[in-house]
């Protein structure tokens, strides 16, 4: 049982829930209605098959609605989503991984250009520094290499092109472990899916920190 009382929050970010923990769901979005706290909401595909009524009420008071749309089991995915961000990138600066930080501008970029024929975007510089670490974490009896962890940091920094005012300075770092394969290409193809995914979750932390920061200016 969650103690609504000492919860202090700006934002709350809503996955799919069900049964009981979908009922905790909506106590909150009451709490989120009553205290004015802003809501991220990115529901699973069997929440969206279930149709808008079971979702109506948090999405009623929605500031950013995140869907990830499953391509395939394997492929990864896509986000998709809506949000009150308006802006448009003037310039940038990629240093690190130039190959990483290319691939978080590009997803930044396509959610400035959804937003260019909007009057009064605001206009921003995007600064990203990209690393990506990958670091043995269990061996055989024999000393062969079983397990690997992944992990990337990426420091973004937005400010604003006219002002030059910082909106946002911000460390991402995402970790995560998988089993090498029996086959080497199907190891580099599950190393690659987890980078992937490790990009989208840095991108999705970054729209949230992005909308929480401007918006609330």
């Amino acid at each position: 049982e969650i103690n609504l009382k000492k919860l202090q929050t700006k934002w709350f970010h809503f996955t799919s829930m069900n049964d009981e923990s979908f009922q905790t769901q909506k106590k909150l979005v009451d709490l989120a209605k009553r205290n004015k706290i802003k809501i991220s909401f990115n529901p699973g595909i069997k929440k969206i098959r279930q149709g808008l009524p079971k979702m109506k009420k948090i999405i009623n008071l929605t500031l950013l609605f995140i869907l990830l749309v499953c391509i395939n089991a394997c492929a990864g995915y896509k986000p998709i989503f809506s949000s009150n961000l308006n802006f448009q990138i003037a310039d940038y600066s990629i240093q690190g991984d130039k190959k990483l930080g290319r691939q978080i501008y590009e997803k930044i970029f396509r959610t400035s250009n959804s937003k260019k024929n909007e009057p009064e975007s605001q206009s921003i510089i995007v600064l990203i520094n990209s690393s990506k670490t990958r670091e043995a974490t269990a061996k055989s009896d024999t000393g062969k290499i079983v397990e690997y962890r992944i992990s990337l940091n990426s420091h973004i920094v937005i400010k604003d092109y006219l002002s030059n005012d910082q909106i946002l300075n911000q460390n991402f770092d995402y970790t995560s472990s998988y089993k090498v394969q029996d086959q080497h290409s199907e190891t580099v193809k599950l190393e690659n899916q987890i980078v992937k995914n490790l990009l989208n979750n840095t991108y999705q932390d970054l729209i949230i920190k992005m909308s929480e920061s401007m918006i609330s200016k």
